[in-house]
């Protein structure tokens, strides 16, 4: 049996950061579980998006808030079921955008130029 190679264009991290989702009529907080250049997957929130809806990802910071523009890719349809939240969105902001809001969360030799 081969090994998949992971279909991601960045390097995802595994993380614990509170965040906010706003988006047309939803609004909720949640926790960051993984994030990358490209997106995060987002679990805890008390309402469970549509995929497809836009939302402004706010990562709440101590000092310092980011904000992102999102789109949801993806809804666990397990979470469906359930009634949780467990969600992934992909960053609609610029790359260098993006890198430069989120370069303090990744190692130099996760940087874009690798």
């Amino acid at each position: 049996m081969t090994q998949q190679k992971e279909r991601r264009e960045f390097p995802r991290r595994d993380c614990l950061m509170l965040c906010r989702c706003e988006g047309e009529g939803f609004l909720s907080n949640g926790h960051i579980v993984n994030i990358s250049y490209g997106g995060a997957g987002i679990v805890g929130t008390k309402q469970i998006p549509v995929e497809g809806t836009q939302l402004l990802l706010t990562i709440l910071l101590t000092g310092t808030d980011i904000e992102l523009t999102s789109r949801v890719v993806w809804v666990s349809s397990t979470a469906k079921k359930l009634g949780l939240a467990d969600f992934g969105v992909e960053f609609l902001d610029s790359l260098d955008e993006r890198q430069g809001k989120l370069v303090r969360f990744f190692p130099q030799v996760n940087s874009l130029e690798d």
